[in-house]
């Protein structure tokens, strides 16, 4: 995956925050896979959209082709200012209910399953 966050890093309340990401996946993914992204301050979520990766599902993806997605989240308008975080997690759902695949970082560690992606700050109206 690779994404920009698009409008800055200092939207105001009301703000709509637009990630654009390309995914691509060596195989055919064995899950139709969905994506939370979050706006977190501490374990606080103030603002949250899921949805399907792109406009293809995933089962039917071709291994080493790019797939775009767009996320547009509206920042509440009763946000403080403050410092927040942006957090993406990929999960699956299936008979026993939500599924997370594990993370790894560029160097192959193992991550937390609800990865912070970038910070930014709120300013005030």
């Amino acid at each position: 995956m690779d994404w920009t966050l698009i409008g800055g890093d200092s939207p105001r309340p009301c703000d709509d925050i637009i990630l654009q990401s390309w995914w691509r996946s060596d195989a055919v993914p064995l899950h139709n896979y969905s994506t939370t992204l979050m706006v977190i301050q501490g374990n606080e979520n103030f603002a949250q959209k899921d949805d399907a990766i792109g406009e293809t599902l995933m089962l039917l993806w071709e291994a080493g082709q790019f797939y775009y997605d767009e996320r547009i989240l509206t920042l509440p308008c009763d946000l403080p200012p403050g410092d927040y975080q942006l957090m993406l997690q990929m999960y699956w759902v299936n008979e026993n209910g939500f599924q997370y695949p594990p993370v790894f970082g560029p160097e192959g560690q193992p991550l937390d399953n609800r990865p912070v992606i970038t910070g930014f700050q709120v300013v005030a109206p």
